[in-house]
């Protein structure tokens, strides 16, 4: 997901069953401008159980319309200042400077290449490149450019 459309994620549209592999799934329908990207509300699914499990708790003990990630102040959501910010700290923790000079833009990218590479293993190429422009909010119709940016290993 995109840092923007993070700030704006609820409890209740976060689902920890089914979804394409299994492990559930994120539906964005809000963003920054009161929509998901394109105006199209989108599934993101989980990659692992592990992803599964951090987010499962991090909702735990939370109402359905609460914000996912807020401030624990006052419960407002973030901004997407904050939340780099809050990411980068995070990385830093687990990974001490390896990723020092990533940004939260390189989560949608690393995303994007680890959702091609599962998808392709049951898929043909064109209909792996299909569902990552999906998945990223492009549209199924962009082709290699929709994902190109974000994908490095298009095999």
């Amino acid at each position: 997901m995109r840092v923007e459309e993070d700030t704006c994620l609820k409890v209740k549209n976060v689902h920890f069953a089914k979804g394409e592999f299994g492990f559930g799934y994120v539906v964005i329908v809000d963003g920054p401008e009161g929509g998901a990207k394109g105006g199209r509300p989108r599934r993101i699914p989980f990659l692992s159980a592990e992803a599964r499990d951090a987010v499962k708790a991090i909702t735990t003990g939370k109402k359905p319309d609460d914000f996912l990630v807020e401030n624990l102040k006052d419960g407002t959501k973030l901004t997407p200042a904050h939340v780099g910010k809050m990411l980068r700290g995070a990385l830093k923790q687990r990974h001490s400077n390896t990723y020092f000079n990533n940004s939260y833009h390189g989560l949608p990218k690393t995303y994007a290449q680890q959702y091609y590479d599962i998808t392709r293993e049951k898929n043909d190429k064109k209909q792996t490149i299909a569902k990552t422009n999906a998945v990223l909010g492009h549209g199924y119709k962009r082709g290699p450019q929709g994902i190109k940016t974000y994908v490095a290993n298009m095999h």
